[in-house]
């Protein structure tokens, strides 16, 4: 830093603050990022449920209403869908 103040006395300085604006920008991206990734994963999990409780639903009701085979096999591809939903793999490898 001394040869930058060789230069121009305030240059230390000044490469300081931008230094510690570059960090604070850095922090903040990283911490909307994350919010982002928080809000995205409970979202896709809101709309999941709602199809889930949706498709059991009418499962119920054709049963209810005399389509056996109808029902059980929405309620079957339904159940199996969520399950290999909770078993699979996300987009970066990650186990959910």
């Amino acid at each position: 830093m001394q040869i930058y103040k060789e230069v121009q006395d305030d240059l230390p300085d000044r490469i300081m603050r931008m230094a510690e604006a570059s960090s604070e920008t850095e922090r903040r991206l990283r911490e909307r990022n994350q919010i982002f990734q928080l809000i995205d994963s409970l979202a896709r999990r809101l709309i999941a449920l709602i199809a889930f409780m949706f498709a059991i639903g009418v499962s119920f009701f054709l049963i209810k209403w005399g389509h056996d085979w109808a029902g059980t096999t929405l309620a079957t591809a339904t159940v199996i869908g969520v399950v290999v939903a909770l078993v699979k793999k996300d987009g970066d490898g990650k186990t959910e």
